[in-house]
């Protein structure tokens, strides 16, 4: 289910990014007009989040018995799980890198 009223498909989904209401490529169910407009008017405000850094346990060891494409391709795939995963829970993906980088999801999550 997407979040923003901007229309993703049909019509509307090839018009609107060219108005910059295309999807925000860190949470897709949202478009980039509404997060450039809180760029914009930002202010202070408290808001609850999480935080989520993850470390894959004996990744170096792993790394250093593949070549460097495969090791790519297998972290690849980690992440594509976890930023669909995310993506479920309404998350916005500030970084997915193969070294650190927040995720923040909102309150109630799962």
């Amino acid at each position: 289910m997407d979040l923003c009223n901007a229309p993703f498909g049909g019509i509307g989904g090839l018009v609107m990014p060219l108005l910059g209401h295309g999807r925000w490529p860190k949470n897709p169910k949202y478009c980039a007009g509404c997060f450039g407009m809180l760029r914009a008017n930002h202010g202070g405000a408290e808001v609850e989040c999480s935080l989520l850094f993850a470390d894959v346990r004996g990744s170096t060891p792993l790394a250093e018995q593949m070549s460097p494409r495969n090791f790519n391709r297998l972290m690849g795939r980690f992440y594509d799980v976890g930023f669909d995963v995310l993506i479920d829970c309404d998350a916005f993906v500030d970084n997915l890198t193969h070294g650190p980088g927040p995720s923040i999801g909102a309150p109630g999550g799962p």
